[in-house]
């Protein structure tokens, strides 16, 4: 069995893969597939690169330092651990910068 995570949207992905044989008894058997893809922290569409779409998500989230943002949406913005999104999340953005349809590093956000 082999598969192409080409094009697949980061989260979980599900399919069944049938066995068969005309000797068996016992056919044919489902199997039940999970494909996990995961993806780096300032990916915020999840579609494994970090490109302008994101920057621009991580711009509406910015705030001055120490003011945590006001709406929920931008929490997965905070990618250091203190509460605001500012120039040192952007650090972090900027280190997984990949570009469009490129994936970004796995280790970037590290």
């Amino acid at each position: 069995m082999s598969y192409d995570p080409a094009g697949l949207l980061a989260g979980d992905h599900v399919a069944q893969i049938t066995v068969s044989s005309p000797d068996a008894l016992n056919s044919p058997q489902l199997i039940t597939v999970t494909l996990t893809i995961e993806t780096v922290s300032p990916d915020f569409d999840g579609d494994g690169d970090v490109d302008l779409t994101d920057f621009g998500f991580l711009q509406t989230c910015f705030t001055p330092p120490g003011v945590a943002p006001l709406d929920p949406a931008c929490d997965v913005a905070r990618l250091d651990p203190d509460l605001d999104v500012d120039a040192n999340d952007f650090g972090i953005f900027q280190a997984c910068l990949s570009g469009a349809n490129i994936p970004a590093d796995p280790t970037c956000d590290d």
